[in-house]
């Protein structure tokens, strides 16, 4: 399996009989009949669960060039989050229409409500979690040309934008 997108394509073909995905995909294996979510995402050791499924990523000429564009996704990012939290009602739709507008289909309502409730939706970024999810992916050679022991995420990580939108710089 390539990615936890071919994870429904592959049950369906019986290629695999388990996989380790976030959401939507152990929702969609598991309304489409294929699978039964038998550990739920916040079982997931050694972290219950709290490991980043999406992460925001800007070169530094970016950064450097363009620092207040940014912010303003890291902002919209916030915003986001908030109204999905808020109204979340409203929230399934306009994913759902976004998913049509973007690839051409939408996704059943139930199924976006199931994944989102299956998922920690925060701006909290946890440094040392993401250097996990990276050693993982080092021993499953998702990541190739590092060792685990010389992993060093430091050079890759500036949470201080983040910081200042969340105290209103």
């Amino acid at each position: 399996m390539r990615s936890p997108s071919d994870a429904l394509i592959s049950f369906r073909q019986k290629e695999i009989d388990a996989t380790l995905v976030p959401e939507p995909w152990g929702t969609q294996i598991e309304k489409a009949g294929l699978g039964k979510v038998v550990v739920d995402w916040q079982a997931i050791p050694p972290n219950n669960g709290d490991y980043p499924t999406v992460i925001m990523v800007a070169s530094d000429s970016m950064i450097q060039r363009h620092r207040d564009i940014v912010k303003g996704a890291i902002k919209a990012n916030m915003d986001g989050i908030a109204f999905i939290q808020n109204n979340p009602e409203q929230a399934y739709e306009l994913i759902n229409n976004q998913l049509k507008q973007y690839s051409g289909k939408g996704m059943d309502k139930g199924l976006i409500k199931a994944s989102l409730s299956r998922l920690k939706l925060t701006t909290d970024v946890d440094v040392k979690v993401m250097e996990e999810m990276a050693r993982v992916s080092i021993a499953a050679r998702y990541i190739k040309g590092i060792k685990e022991n010389e992993l060093d995420l430091s050079k890759f990580v500036d949470l201080s934008m983040l910081e200042e939108v969340k105290n209103g710089k």
